[in-house]
């Protein structure tokens, strides 16, 4: 009950401070920010926004877009509105006028109207100083962070999360999104109405708040994120440029069928005929948040989007085992399907050995599950079965 008061208590002071800021530095916050204040602040005091009457016809479009974001929120309680309403005013929106205030000044200080910086600067030190501040960067208080930030919500129901920050990436679809340690995950790539993206945005699930990464070497999307030997590795994506089809149920039809490979295998098979763009294989450096890219030989597939791409044990040829040991890492990335120039959707296999970086066509048996595009696969019965589910032809 008391973090209840403390958070109210915080809550109107932060509506104080924004009413009281003078006109032009409002106008001068990130248009995203303004319109997530307005929604946060509409949260906390009145609810969802479906519980109310549709905006005016004569609304402005930034009234609009507010009342867009307020939608957006759903069913976010009073209390975790008011929270992310503190968090963006202290995190973003005061720094944003210090900084406008101070380049406006000579390098002055301002107090946004009525005293309101001061009153920021006081409440992010006591917040600090309970524990309550979410904006370090150590190991130690991001891991402590993180038990407010995702992992701190309610188990077994859904939240809306809004961040609060200015440098969220884009709307976007066929991007990819991975873990990099417990706290953080990155979002790197994907399209936008048939254009590809290459832009990087890593997200602290500690303080629901995003920081630029460094970009992809090139656009991609529909590429295929995997973990081997402690590395991040990226694969594959539609070719350039993207003009990948929107899959609106015209132009694909969607399965859900299944389909297994099993046992694994090197084989001889003709490599298929050359293409002018061939898949590409990134490593992303954690520590240093820098890309590079991985030379691969042999039997290199085409590059496409909508893959699988699964870390598996694979027997080497000429083996005397006739099933690798479960104790033996993963040697094989084994890639399944995808979809290259439009609508033209593949079934083919292919093997990478990790350890030798180079590409083979297994020799496969059996009826095949036929191409396809954004399906998805598990390992199972002790990793040496490939089970395929789904997907679009």
């Amino acid at each position: 009950a008391m973090e209840l008061a403390e958070v109210d208590g915080e809550f109107r002071a932060c509506v104080k401070f924004v009413s009281d800021l003078l006109p032009g530095l409002l106008a001068r916050v990130a248009p995203e920010n303004r319109m997530l204040l307005v929604a946060l602040r509409e949260q906390a005091l009145h609810g969802p926004a479906s519980e109310h009457e549709e905006i005016s016809t004569s609304a402005s479009d930034e009234e609009r877009e507010s009342r867009e974001a307020w939608a957006h929120l759903g069913s976010l309680d009073c209390a975790e509105s008011k929270q992310m309403y503190v968090e963006l005013v202290l995190n973003s929106v005061s720094r944003e006028v210090r900084e406008v205030a101070r380049h406006e000044t000579g390098g002055g200080e301002t107090s946004g109207g009525g005293g309101g910086g001061e009153s920021m600067g006081k409440l992010a030190k006591a917040r600090a100083g309970k524990g309550r501040a979410k904006t370090t960067s150590s190991p130690a208080t991001r891991d402590a962070g993180a038990a407010r930030g995702v992992g701190g919500f309610d188990p077994g129901r859904w939240h809306a999360v809004t961040s609060a920050t200015s440098t969220a990436p884009s709307p976007r679809a066929h991007h990819l999104f991975v873990a990099l340690d417990r706290t953080h995950a990155m979002v790197v790539g994907g399209r936008v109405r048939g254009s590809m993206l290459a832009d990087g945005r890593i997200l602290d699930l500690g303080t629901l708040s995003w920081t630029e990464a460094k970009p992809c070497p090139f656009p991609v999307a529909g590429g295929a994120w995997f973990e081997w030997d402690g590395r991040l590795l990226m694969l594959g994506g539609y070719p350039a440029p993207a003009q990948v089809s929107e899959e609106d149920g015209k132009e694909a039809s969607y399965l859900s069928t299944m389909g297994s490979l099993l046992p694994f295998s090197f084989g001889a098979a003709p490599a298929p005929p050359a293409r002018p763009e061939r898949v590409r294989l990134l490593e992303y450096h954690r520590a240093s948040g820098e890309w590079s890219e991985l030379p691969t030989h042999g039997a290199v597939p085409a590059t496409k989007g909508g893959i699988t791409a699964t870390v598996a044990r694979v027997a080497r040829p000429g083996s005397k085992e006739t099933a690798p040991e479960p104790e033996q890492r993963g040697n094989t990335l084994v890639v399944y399907g995808g979809e290259g120039e439009p609508g033209q959707f593949h079934g083919t296999v292919a093997f990478l050995d990790l350890e030798e970086m180079s590409w083979s066509l297994p020799a496969l048996g059996g009826p095949s599950p036929g191409a396809r595009a954004h399906h998805t696969a598990l390992l199972a019965d002790g990793e040496d079965q490939l089970v395929f589910f789904g997907g679009a032809n």
